[in-house]
């Protein structure tokens, strides 16, 4: 795509980049390694310094070649958000991320002297630096994230979640700030306020209602399938008194999160953490929340970097064979097969690519063909069902769980 630019300094042409692609411009879906583009840089005679004015235009037009191909990566909302981290980053010095450059044309137009430049910017570079800071560098895949953390009441000590019946939608307060930082790194936060709990897949007998806040990793993993999340975060918060006082009124409080992350496809547990955050003020429980929210916070900028590293990381497809697994509806069931599956010898890695009401594609890094992989899968004893496959191509085949 070649769009030309025409702005007289750095912050309104980011600005204009910025409204241009809201207006509808599309952006690049697939970038390569390095992307050449024109575009037009600007910028003023000033004494009749027009060799002054040529060497500013064509550092306008490399930042314009840098500023668009940041647009083409990420969702305009997020380049808003870290407006000002952009500005450091990537347009103090954009030579970093320009692989060479030559003016097709120029030309002075009254006081203005406009350079049209031919650019090449290293993407690669800008998605390192993008993952460096934790913001995901691709509009298309972006993990859903799901939290499911039991925070204690620091007046009652109850336990509050969500995934128990209650009235009214439970959200915690670590789990909000802990949403506000994925949402500003463009991770999508599943709302689970507005999920209906006594509906869908089955997870134990009623809905995806589990009558305890200590949740293990399978019953975890079970719960993202049904709710179409990529990652979930489970864990508890509480927060307690501090020691440290000031005066008779003023006191300090400890608040804790105890996180572990877990990748709903493979259900490997990519991440765990303990933080701690601390806060002062004269009212108990707004210092308890305050301490919380602080750890929530902690832990997400923490979190954030694993989280992507773990999403974006290239899988060799060539070595990848797809099962289309059929007779899902019990659930459980299909969490044994995928159990099984991962644990045979041969399997280096397991992905649900798409999950429907009954069936299900998986892809698994076996390195031999359809046929055997079969064989293999016929050895396995199952328990509660029993598998036919009535179809093996030589890199598919289909798999039906029989109860």
């Amino acid at each position: 795509m070649t769009v030309f630019y025409s702005i007289t300094n750095r912050l309104s042409l980011i600005v204009f980049m910025i409204l241009f692609f809201t207006a509808g411009v599309c952006a690049t879906d697939d970038l390569p390694q390095t992307n050449t583009i024109e575009v037009m840089g600007t910028a003023i005679v000033r004494g009749g310094d027009v060799v002054n004015a040529k060497k500013n235009a064509i550092i306008d037009g490399k930042t314009t070649a840098v500023s668009q191909i940041v647009s083409d990566l990420l969702p305009v909302d997020t380049i808003v958000k870290n407006f000002d981290v952009f500005n450091e980053l990537f347009f103090k010095d954009t030579d970093k991320f320009i692989e060479g450059y030559k003016e097709l044309v120029a030309t002075v137009h009254g006081k203005y002297y406009r350079v049209i430049v031919q650019a090449v910017v290293s993407v690669s570079k800008i998605k390192e630096q993008l993952s460096n800071i934790g913001i995901m560098s691709d509009k298309k895949d972006v993990p859903n994230v799901l939290f499911m953390i039991a925070e204690k009441d620091f007046a009652t000590g109850i336990k509050k979640y969500w995934w128990k019946e209650e009235i009214f939608p439970i959200y915690n307060t670590t789990e909000k700030s802990m949403a506000a930082v994925m949402h500003k790194k463009g991770i999508t936060v599943i709302d689970h306020g507005n999920i209906d709990l006594f509906s869908g897949n089955e997870i134990s007998g009623n809905g995806i209602l589990l009558p305890k806040s200590d949740i293990d990793n399978l019953e975890a993993v079970n719960i993202g399938i049904s709710l179409k999340a990529d990652v979930v975060i489970v864990g508890e918060a509480f927060a307690d008194r501090a020691p440290n006082t000031m005066g008779t009124d003023i006191r300090t409080f400890k608040g804790t999160i105890v996180l572990r992350v877990l990748r709903v496809d493979t259900g490997e547990e990519i991440a765990s953490l303990i933080r701690s955050d601390v806060s002062v003020d004269i009212d108990e429980y707004t210092g308890a929340l305050k301490a919380l929210s602080g750890a929530g916070s902690l832990a997400a900028e923490e979190l954030v970097p694993k989280i992507i590293s773990s999403w974006q990381k290239e899988e060799d497809e060539s070595s990848m064979l797809e099962i289309n697994v059929e007779g899902i509806s019990n659930l459980p069931n299909f969490v044994r097969f995928r159990k099984i599956v991962t644990g045979i010898p041969e399997i280096n890695g397991l992905h649900v690519r798409e999950i429907k009401s009954n069936t299900a594609v998986i892809a698994i890094d076996f390195k031999g063909s359809a046929r055997e992989f079969a064989d293999i899968l016929m050895t396995n004893t199952f328990e509660t069902f029993s598998i036919n496959i009535p179809e093996v191509a030589q890199k598919k085949l289909k798999v039906v769980l029989v109860p």
